[in-house]
This record gives C-alpha cells, sequence and structure tokens, in this order.
C-alpha cells in the first residue's frame, strides 16, 4: 500500500472516530436533558400533591416537630348533586324521601372513601391514630393524624381533593347568646312594644308612610 493511500484510510479514520466521539456526546446530553425532564415531573407531581394540604395545615405541620396527631379533615373530591335526587317525586311520603336520600348519600361516601377508610383502618388497628370517622352527609372524614399519615394521603389517593386542619372550637362559642342592643332591654320590652326585627328591618318607617299592609293575603309553605 502507497504512503498516499495509508494517509487517506488514516485520515478517514480519524474523523470517524470524531463522529463517533461527538454522537456519544449528543447522547450523553439527551440522556442528561431526559433525566433532568423526569426530575422537573417528579417535582410538579409532589407539588400537586402538597397543594393537596391546606396551607394553614401545612404550618401547623411545619410547627409540628413532636410528631403530635393533629385534628384534621378529608374533603374527597366527589360529591352528590341535586340532580342525582330528580327522579324522586315531590308526592312521595316525607319519610320515603328522607330514607332514600340518606341511603344514597351513605352508598355513594362508602364507595368513594372505601380505599382511604381501609388505609385508615389499618393505622387504627396499629394505634397509628386516635380516631377517625366518615361524614356521609357531605362526604367527608375527620381525623387525628400525624404528619406522615397526611402526606400519605394526599401522595396515594387521587380522589382526596383536599386536606385541612379541623379547628377545636370552645363549647361555649358554639352557642348562641341573644344580645339586644340599646334601645333594647328585657326591663323595657312589654306586651305594647314593637318587636325588635320590625325595627332592624325598617318596617316602623314603612309604616309611618302609611303602607300598613291591611288587605294584604300573605301565604306561607314550610314542607
Amino acid at each position: 500500500m502507497s504512503t498516499f493511500a495509508g494517509s487517506k484510510i488514516a485520515g478517514r479514520n480519524f474523523t470517524n472516530f470524531l463522529k463517533f466521539k461527538q454522537m456519544n456526546k449528543l447522547t450523553l446530553f439527551f440522556f442528561a436533558l431526559m433525566s433532568g425532564v423526569n426530575f422537573i415531573i417528579a417535582d410538579i407531581a409532589e407539588s400537586q400533591d402538597i397543594s393537596k394540604i391546606d396551607p394553614y395545615l401545612q404550618y401547623k405541620m411545619n410547627e409540628n416537630r413532636s410528631g403530635d396527631q393533629l385534628p384534621i379533615y378529608i374533603v374527597f373530591s366527589g360529591r352528590m348533586k341535586l340532580s342525582d335526587f330528580s327522579d324522586l317525586s315531590y308526592n312521595m311520603p316525607k319519610h320515603q324521601r328522607r330514607k332514600i336520600v340518606i341511603d344514597r348519600l351513605k352508598a355513594y361516601s362508602e364507595n368513594s372513601q372505601d380505599a382511604v377508610r381501609k388505609y385508615l383502618q389499618v393505622k387504627y388497628s396499629s394505634r397509628s391514630l386516635e380516631y377517625y370517622e366518615p361524614l356521609w352527609i357531605n362526604n367527608t372524614i375527620r381525623l387525628s393524624a400525624d404528619n406522615e399519615t397526611i402526606n400519605e394521603l394526599a401522595r396515594d389517593f387521587v380522589n382526596v381533593e383536599r386536606i385541612s386542619y379541623d379547628y377545636p372550637y370552645e363549647t361555649e362559642e358554639l352557642r348562641d347568646v341573644p344580645k339586644y342592643g340599646a334601645p333594647f332591654s328585657f326591663a323595657s320590652l312589654t306586651s305594647s312594644t314593637v318587636n325588635q326585627g320590625c325595627i332592624l328591618m325598617n318596617a316602623d318607617d314603612v309604616w309611618a308612610l302609611g303602607n300598613t299592609g291591611e288587605g294584604v293575603v300573605v301565604g306561607n309553605a314550610d314542607d
């Protein structure tokens, strides 16, 4: 083989070697790019899980460094609508309508919450929960849970829409205490005193204009 031919072959081999190295770099760049995309997708998925947790509950979780159980409630994505009961006749006896509505709400809740209830029952049996209570009327569950359980509920169950902190209210805060502002007081109220509600809605001002409502038929129906 001549020196010229050998030089051409060597040059071609060197060119192929450079192309091979360039392809390897492109391949490595492609795999690195795809790995970055996977990390981004994973981060997005994780952020979606976190978004299920109410901000105030997240704040309480961040403060919960001792691993205590927090009072929370789970809201599920599915809920029954009025149209789900449109087949019920208005003439149906009230007790029958009530039973059908309750049975449907309970059945819907049991089906919607089935996977979460099974998960919570395992936790409860292992004493990882203090309590849990399914609420069929609005398709929610109230319970106590530690941070790990809350994160698992947000991550592993697609139909969990939101997890919120179940703020405990004192019993006194739930009682209605009648308050009468001036000029009303129990001492000044007599049988001839105008009802407080009439004053608050300015009915007395309407009466002063001569509009007493005399002769107007008023009907009321409460089912």
